[in-house]
């Protein structure tokens, strides 16, 4: 009896075993896929989803600022209260619920009336505020909850008091620069509110620029510093510098002798000083030697016999000299009896 042992079948099984692994692989490529079909489904029922809620109305708060932009200055609301928002409860299609958080609902301002003794009052009836809010909400928006029907404000005179502006700190130049003029237009303004806050208010601040180390002319517009409860007729004023660049002189002056008695004689070692003065160049030509004039003083030297030297100083020099420097700043001198 022969067996048969021929490998046929054994080849045959391997081939088999290959198919079968063949479609065990084939089968994970399809299983691989399914994640991203089931994110696209996903997102197409989202998509859908979306569109049938911006479809659907929906019921959501909603608020409205209320503005007494139309408030004089000189008056101020008598009960000094009022809802200066307006809470609602709006019934909306989607979509147009995202144009509401887009674009965001206009103020409603209260006109300024006057009642026959020509008392103002700000209002608005319950008509005319449904029409404010319907032009603010689309057509077809359905207000179910509103927290304000109407506005009646009454006013009342402010008290007014004319008050001087000043700049907040000292405006600084670059090295070898100097302010000429600095002006604040206006300088004044009149200012409301209540009398107790208006007593002890003294003055109005603008904020001060950021322009440091100046080294040309400014003009330039400033915040007015407005405490709480206190309205003006403007928030801002003009601030105009007039900046030049330094320049230098130098004279040699005779020293003049005061308070010298009859009958002596003063002299002072050396008898000249030099005057350096620091000047915008514009100035130059308005500097006359004639108006420097250095001097001593004899009574310094008559009440201290110990006094070797007198100071020598200036007076009376043109206000737009900047800075003076003498040299000597003190003179030896010699009395003498005529």
């Amino acid at each position: 009896m022969k067996l048969n042992l021929s490998t046929t079948s054994f080849k045959r099984s391997k081939k088999l075993d290959k198919k079968g692994l063949g479609g065990a692989k084939r089968r994970r490529k399809r299983f691989g896929a399914s994640p991203l079909t089931f994110f696209v489904f996903f997102a197409l029922a989202s998509a859908f989803w979306v569109l049938n809620r911006m479809q659907t109305k929906l019921s959501r708060e909603l608020d409205i600022v209320v503005s007494l932009k139309e408030l004089p200055l000189s008056y101020s609301v008598k009960n000094h209260y009022y809802q200066d928002t307006i809470h609602l409860r709006v019934l909306d299609f989607g979509f147009e619920h995202i144009r509401y958080d887009i674009n965001e609902l206009a103020p409603i301002m209260l006109p300024l009336h006057y009642d026959k003794n020509n008392h103002p009052y700000l209002s608005l009836n319950k008509e005319e505020l449904k029409q404010e809010i319907a032009m603010r909400l689309s057509p077809t928006a359905f207000v179910q909850r509103q927290s304000v029907e109407s506005y009646h404000l009454d006013l009342e005179p402010r008290k007014k008091k004319k008050v001087p502006i000043e700049l907040q700190a000292k405006l600084e130049t670059a090295s070898g620069y100097t302010i000429m003029k600095q002006t604040l237009i206006p300088d004044s303004v009149f200012v409301y509110g209540e009398r107790s806050v208006l007593d002890s208010l003294k003055s109005l601040q603008c904020v001060y620029p950021k322009n440091k180390n100046l080294s040309s002319s400014l003009s330039q517009k400033l915040k007015l510093a407005l405490p709480y409860g206190v309205h003006s007729d403007s928030d801002e004023v003009l601030l105009n510098v007039e900046v030049e660049e330094l320049t230098e002189q130098v004279f040699t002056c005779p020293i003049r002798k005061l308070n010298v008695p009859q009958g002596i004689k003063l002299i002072a070692l050396p008898s000249d000083v030099i005057v350096r003065m620091t000047l915008p160049r514009p100035c130059h030509n308005d500097l006359h030697e004639a108006d420097i004039v250095p001097m001593i003083d004899y009574r310094s030297a008559s009440e201290d016999e110990e006094v070797s030297e007198l100071e020598v100083v200036l007076k009376n020099y043109p206000d737009f000299i900047r800075s003076v420097h003498i040299e000597p700043k003190s003179v030896q001198f010699v009395i003498e009896k005529e």
